[in-house]
């Protein structure tokens, strides 16, 4: 009865330690899976990061694309405004040219009328000029045969 007793109780004890190996093995299989657990929910925070760093790129090549649509849109309305100023400088060229033309010929009026100002005036001085000179050669000539005697 002691052989059985004992070998009851070393099955028991087996059955014990397998018991406990079994526990062992539940709780290092619990841990693993703990551990992949956490490395899924690692990787799916990585995946959300990268989720959200996709849509700030596509976020910011949204506004590139609006900013370059805007300073399209801004170059458009420079050459349109370019091409009007110059279809008005195209327009108001002949209305220029008339302005120029009247400028011209009042100029040139004025400097015909200044030229024949001058002429007036050079041909009133040049009588008395020359009859101060014909005086002066008179007086001269008098003087030189009032010495002479």
């Amino acid at each position: 009865m002691l052989v059985f007793s004992l070998s009851l109780s070393l099955s028991l004890s087996l059955s014990l330690s397998l018991s406990l190996s079994l526990s062992l093995s539940l709780s290092l299989s619990l841990s693993l899976s703990l551990s992949l657990s956490l490395s899924l929910s690692l990787s799916l925070s990585i995946s959300l990061s990268l989720s959200l760093s996709l849509s700030l790129s596509l976020s910011l090549s949204l506004s590139l694309s609006l900013s370059l649509s805007l300073s399209l849109s801004l170059s458009l309305s420079l050459s349109l405004s370019l091409s009007l100023s110059l279809s008005l400088v195209d327009i108001c060229t002949p209305i220029v040219h008339i302005r120029l033309l009247i400028l011209v010929h009042i100029l040139r009026f004025t400097f015909l009328c200044s030229l024949s100002y001058l002429a007036c005036v050079y041909q009133i001085l040049l009588p008395a000029l020359s009859l101060c000179y014909t005086k002066g050669m008179y007086i001269g000539n008098a003087t030189v045969l009032l010495v002479n005697l």
